[in-house]
């Protein structure tokens, strides 16, 4: 990738709404060729009107290899390339494992379709986007084809009482990371994970307002809840700074709260 966006292709996932979407348009502000939504839901109508030439998108599931699959193709047929791999979809769920009240554990589906979303569905998207970017030409400036960004939250690495659910998940995010860049490496193509604190998006939008309040009680400075805006332009200093690699970083203003009671 160069050391600007300007011509570059984004394939990114869950961009209807949230970090995603946020991304999409600021990638093109900057000067990004094309950038591709694949979502379960459409692309919004209103958000085409200043790059309508410039935007693609197909509703899918990242489960799904096949839809995926004809995505990533739909994409490079569009556009004529794929630089940059950017994963946003992801649920964010919580509940304790065992009700202590009542007797009855949580229930297993709730775990399963957690993972099968956040890991087996950011892994399915890795796993088929590597064909299109290890064929891309290297960058003459930077000697790389292109990256791929995961995006996994700080419950990973710091999880609350009633997130061992969504923290299993991001951890594993985590944990790819580093053997998926040394794996691809030999190709030029990076991996950065990006691991979000708390974010002002529609998953956090059911919140009653205490909530978000103590949430942002424990932010170290600025005291405020994440912007998608943050995110997009996370996303941008990855793409353009090409020694950026192998690492998982923290975007979260030093957000630690504090656990909650058992």
């Amino acid at each position: 990738m160069a050391s600007s966006l300007k011509g570059m292709v984004a394939f990114i996932t869950g961009a209807s709404s949230g970090l995603g979407k946020a991304t999409m348009l600021h990638l093109l502000s900057k000067g990004a060729a094309g950038c591709y939504s694949y979502d379960l839901q459409a692309f919004p109508e209103a958000d085409k009107q200043n790059f309508e030439n410039k935007i693609g998108f197909k509703r899918g599931d990242i489960r799904d290899s096949d839809s995926v699959t004809l995505a990533l193709a739909d994409c490079k047929n569009k556009f004529g390339k794929i630089d940059a791999v950017i994963n946003c979809a992801a649920v964010s769920v919580a509940f304790r494992l065992f009700n202590y009240k009542t007797g009855v554990p949580q229930k297993l589906i709730d775990f399963q379709t957690t993972l099968d979303i956040n890991v087996i569905g950011t892994y399915n998207v890795c796993r088929l986007a590597l064909s299109h970017l290890s064929r891309n030409p290297l960058d003459p400036v930077t000697g790389t084809r292109g990256i791929i960004i995961n995006t996994s939250g700080i419950a990973g690495q710091d999880g609350q009482i009633g997130q061992t659910t969504y923290a299993a998940s991001a951890g594993a995010i985590d944990s790819l990371t580093n053997p998926l860049a040394r794996e691809i490496a030999p190709k030029r193509i990076r991996c950065v994970t990006i691991s979000v604190g708390y974010f002002d998006t529609p998953v956090l939008a059911t919140l009653p307002d205490w909530a978000k309040q103590y949430l942002i009680n424990y932010t170290a400075s600025p005291k405020i809840l994440g912007k998608p805006e943050h995110y997009a332009t996370m996303v941008e200093q990855i793409i353009t700074n090409s020694f950026l690699n192998m690492t998982t970083i923290n975007l979260d203003a030093g957000m630690r709260p504090k656990v909650f009671k058992a």
